[in-house]
């Protein structure tokens, strides 16, 4: 069962510390409530002063549990503030750590990459024939690993009718 609820309303923090809206994905309760448009600031959320806080901070607040509620006060580009509340709706991400599942491979080949110390004369990355053999199959599947790590994601969020931009 989801344990975690999204709106899915993205922003970016402009350099006096604004947040800016800057995506609503098709099919979330941000879209679909229409009370939000692209370019409006985001001042608060659930009374929680956001002005200079990084944006996962921002994913954060936002996230909660399922059908749980939250207010946005936003401002529009003619400077009228109000609130909009939105329930967050459940939204089950996949469980599997890619970066985790990749990493002892990235690991690995960035040893085999590395120029080997030398005895006497310029580094150069010499290595072995078994060695050279491992470091391309060790490429290979972590560009494997990246290309289903892409095509599952598109497929979950496919099956959940959501529109996630790659």
């Amino acid at each position: 069962m989801p344990t975690k609820g999204w709106i899915e309303l993205k922003t970016v923090r402009l350099n006096d510390g604004c947040h800016r809206v800057i995506r609503l994905v098709m099919g979330s309760s941000s879209a679909t409530s229409a009370d939000i448009q692209i370019s409006e600031e985001l001042t608060h959320v659930d009374d929680i002063k956001v002005r200079n806080l990084p944006t996962e901070s921002i994913e954060i607040l936002l996230s909660g549990p399922p059908d749980s509620s939250v207010r946005l006060h936003l401002i529009s580009l003619g400077g009228v503030g109000r609130d909009v509340f939105l329930t967050r709706i459940a939204w089950d991400k996949l469980s599997i750590s890619w970066s985790r599942a990749v990493l002892p491979l990235r690991m690995r080949r960035r040893h085999l990459e590395r120029p080997k110390p030398p005895i006497n004369g310029p580094a150069a990355p010499v290595q072995s024939e078994p060695e050279e053999l491992e470091l391309l199959q060790l490429q290979h599947g972590e560009a494997v690993f990246l290309t289903v790590r892409n095509i599952s994601l598109k497929d979950a969020i496919s099956a959940s009718g959501l529109c996630v931009e790659f």
